[in-house]
């Protein structure tokens, strides 16, 4: 099998893909995240012994097996159901057409199996539709019995349920027993003909690895809900074959307004050639299946591409605006705030009907961070499938809509590369911050000559690509209007970080703490923890000697850890859900002395309703008034006595903590962010 993939790899990738895939490409996820390059097909047959599956009596899902194959077959792929589907409650329903004896004895071995026959059946479609009548769960699931599931498999095919609007049928990945793979999702033509994506091609590539619309999936592992399944009457059974009504129904979903997804974490293995009794396709039948289904569906097949002039992606994607956005580094949006608002905004673009492409310049990543996107719908471009921006853009970059991107110091190095490269592509730059004016802020603190000559080199960068870019993005109007006097001919807008008001604020009675969040690899943080232990808190652990301040951020150096021990801080570090916090804490703090853009500590800690106290660079471009919103002070007495007032005066509290969240909805809502991304893609010229 290795031999196998290496080959397919030569031939596909050349002598530059095989070297490069056999280096360790993929971190080993954590969780239930698993590389497809780490999955090993297990065998299909297996020892026949008693089995039993789980009993509820209500379950959720209900699996759906017709019984085609051998009797060790269909125990192995119901084995394969009982060892990797815990926790969920399911039911198993096997519908044989005159089945072997082999098949019975293999069958009466599993307790809780619902064993149903098909009496008056005529074919395939009607066996499927017996176990829908027979089903009792919200959801069902239709499963060949050649068909072996991995860990993960049916939570990931549920949560696409959970985590997209309109969704009326999931289909799994598929791989073949040699590792390569069967079908990704597919696409329609309009002869009616479809097209298995990624038929031949490595599992572990980019573009088949992100949760997506198709037009159908194979029914081979193919989940629905209950009664949108019953409201379309189940498969037609004027098909002779499976693989045209599996086209049928999911046509059928979409005629609902409902959504066909592809969700790749759900890995099946497919054993589809290993049948040796069942007779050879009746030809003569297959062709009368598909002129039935060009006729019945003529009307939509006139919507789709005809084959061979559209890139095969899913006919209903092909006007949807591609965008690629270029970051430094894999997004990390429980690590730092950037990450969290890049992808809340590529979540929002999703939302919008894009297709979304990312990829980090610095092309390291973490498969749980990957998945965290693709889960979400992006494609993220990885090695060794790709191998560096500059590649990509070489070879893909004309057929993007809009290329974003963020931050300076990679803006600077393609931007120009990409006007050459695909002249038509419009080019967004995404400041984040304005560096320029953050350094510059923290010479006039330290004096720091380095600093000020980044700041002079940061300066010649960002004004350079703000004139060469279509349109920038800055976070706040603040630095708009700095722009507007550096730059006036530049097009610029405002998108700043997005965050969502809770609906329930914890109550204010058994909180206590103050809660500082903010990564260390900013230096504005580092520099706010030190001015704060050093020369604030004194103050106020002599007035609440009952309180702690908890310092909470990803990459904390181990000096600050020394330092809180002896100032008596409780240096907690990274930590990978902040709710706890946000929820449990009485107050928030923001001593930061210097700084760019809108902060995101402030943001977050605002959408709780948990009151912040702050410095005044920590609130700019914000529109926030102290008193009503936010309390502010700019030195170490006076933010020592607001943080105490506040700890202790529980109506302001309640005033602050209404205030702080109606800022956010009214100015960093994902209602907010969704309008000013829609007049973005107007000023541009993009569809939406």
């Amino acid at each position: 099998m290795r031999a196998e993939r290496a080959v397919h790899r030569f031939r596909s990738e050349g002598a530059k893909g095989l070297l490069a895939g056999l280096r360790p490409s993929f971190a080993r996820p954590e969780g239930d995240g698993v590389c497809p390059t780490l999955r090993r097909p297990p065998p299909l047959d297996t020892e026949i012994r008693p089995l039993r599956l789980p009993f509820f009596p209500k379950p959720l899902v209900s699996i759906v097996i017709v019984i085609q194959g051998e009797g060790g077959t269909a125990f192995a792929c119901i084995e394969g159901i009982a060892n990797h589907s815990a926790g969920i409650p399911i039911e198993v329903l096997a519908v044989c057409d005159n089945p072997k004896e082999s098949v019975f004895s293999a069958l009466s071995l599993v307790e809780h199996l619902i064993l149903l026959g098909n009496e008056g059946g005529s074919n395939y479609n009607s066996s499927r539709n017996r176990g829908m009548t027979a089903a009792s769960g919200d959801y069902i699931l239709f499963l060949h019995d050649d068909c072996l599931v991995t860990e993960g498999w049916l939570k990931s095919l549920l949560g696409v349920f959970d985590a997209f609007d309109n969704v009326g049928a999931v289909g799994a990945k598929f791989v073949s027993p040699q590792g390569l793979l069967q079908q990704a999702g597919a696409t329609l033509w309009a002869d009616g003909t479809g097209t298995d994506l990624g038929q031949g091609q490595e599992p572990s590539r980019p573009e088949f690895n992100y949760v997506k619309d198709v037009d159908y999936c194979s029914g081979a592992c193919i989940l629905f809900p209950r009664p949108l399944l019953i409201a379309i009457g189940g498969f037609d059974e004027g098909y002779a074959s499976a693989a045209e009504a599996d086209k049928d129904i999911c046509l059928a979903v979409r005629a609902q307004g409902r959504r066909v997804i592809y969700q790749p974490k759900a890995e099946v293995f497919h054993y589809q050639s290993t049948w040796p009794d069942l007779p050879p396709p009746n030809q003569a039948a297959q062709m009368l299946d598909a002129g039935f289904f060009a006729n019945k569906w003529q009307a939509e097949l006139n919507h789709m591409p005809v084959r061979g002039e559209s890139p095969v992606q899913g006919s209903h994607q092909e006007t949807m605006p591609r965008i690629l956005w270029i970051e430094a580094c894999l997004l990390t949006p429980d690590q730092d705030s950037g990450s969290l608002r890049t992808e809340r905004l590529l979540r929002l673009l999703l939302q919008m009907r894009c297709q979304v492409s990312f990829i980090a310049d610095n092309m390291e990543f973490d498969w749980c961070y990957v998945q965290r996107l693709q889960q979400v719908g992006v494609e993220v471009l990885y090695s060794p499938h790709v191998h560096s921006v500059w590649e990509h853009l070489a070879a893909q970059g004309g057929p993007y809509d809009l290329i974003v991107l963020s931050r300076h110091y990679i803006a600077i190095k393609y931007v120009d590369a990409i006007r050459r490269l695909a002249p038509k592509t419009k080019i967004l730059f995404d400041t984040v911050d304005l560096h320029y004016l953050r350094l510059n802020r923290q010479t006039e603190l330290d004096g720091n000559r380095q600093v000020r000559r980044l700041a002079k080199a940061a300066y010649r960068d960002e004004i350079y690509i703000i004139r060469t870019c279509d349109l920038t993005l800055v976070v706040s109007g603040a630095e708009k209007a700095l722009l507007a006097q550096e730059t006036p001919q530049a097009q610029v807008m405002v998108l700043s970080n997005v965050h969502d008001p809770v609906p329930w604020v914890a109550p204010l009675s058994g909180r206590r703490d103050i809660l500082f969040v903010g990564g260390f690899q900013h230096p504005p943080n580092l520099d706010a923890i030190k001015w704060y232990g050093h020369e604030i808190w004194p103050q106020v652990k002599r007035e609440l000697p009952e309180a702690r301040t908890l310092v909470i951020g990803s990459k904390m150096p181990e000096e600050f850890r020394r330092m809180g021990e002896a100032l008596g801080l409780d240096m907690v570090g990274y930590v990978p859900d902040l709710d706890p916090y946000l929820n449990g804490c009485r107050l928030s703090i923001s001593p930061l002395r210097f700084g760019a853009g809108v902060k995101g500590k402030v943001n977050q800690s605002m959408s709780y309703g948990l009151p912040v106290v702050a410095t005044s660079p920590s609130i700019e471009g914000m529109g926030l008034e102290p008193g009503r919103d936010i309390l502010v002070a700019d030195d170490a007495d006076s933010f020592a006595t607001s943080l105490v007032r506040l700890y202790r005066d529980d109506p302001l509290w309640e005033r602050l903590s209404q205030g702080g969240l109606a800022n956010v909805e009214e100015r960093f809502s994902s209602r907010v962010a969704r309008q000013a991304l829609e007049e973005i893609f107007k000023r541009l010229g993009l569809w939406v």
